[in-house]
């Protein structure tokens, strides 16, 4: 009697919506009978799929048709660089397969994770070099920098009554006087 009043108990009445015991106990009854109203979410398995993604570091493919790529090659020995310095012309793309073309006009199919995208001295961000003394004039020419040799020997002192402040920033101690 007992395994029936549960049964029937956590089955869902076609009235409410809810079973007899979610609606006396505000929660749902685990019983034998299986729940036919589970919610599945159905983007669960997407949820784990960018989680996994975002864990492994995973990043779209970047490389198109007419790229100039690079392909990985075996390992000889521990000097062996992972990708040739040969760059070679991707001809098709269908999903992650590429078909590359060699300079000499030989065609190699390889997938995504076998190339790399090759970037030309024209693709890399201009740098900026400067001499070693530019920046040293930048340094000495600059108001906030001032070195030992510049200032003069006949300057007096400050004076030590009034404080030296360490930047415009830092405001000078206050001192308080327990009289």
């Amino acid at each position: 009697m007992r395994k029936y009043l549960t049964s029937y108990r956590s089955i869902e009445h076609p009235t409410t919506g809810k079973s007899r015991a979610e609606l006396l106990f505000a929660c749902k009854m685990r019983g034998k009978l299986p729940d036919m109203t589970t919610n599945h979410v159905p983007d669960q398995t997407g949820k784990a799929k960018m989680y996994a993604d975002a864990r492994r570091g995973t990043q779209y493919c970047i490389v198109n048709v007419g790229d100039k790529v690079l392909v990985r090659q075996d390992k000889i020995n521990k000097l062996t660089t992972t990708f040739g310095a040969t760059a070679f012309t991707v001809v098709n793309k269908t999903g992650n397969s590429f078909v590359v073309e060699s300079p000499e006009g030989f065609q190699y199919s390889r997938k995504t994770t076998h190339l790399r995208k090759y970037l030309s001295d024209m693709d890399a961000a201009p740098r900026e070099e400067s001499d070693s003394r530019d920046v040293a004039e930048t340094i000495r020419d600059s108001s906030t920098y001032r070195e030992v040799d510049e200032t003069p020997a006949n300057v007096d002192p400050p004076n030590a009554a009034t404080p030296t402040r360490l930047s415009p920033r830092v405001e000078p101690r206050k001192k308080c006087f327990n009289g």
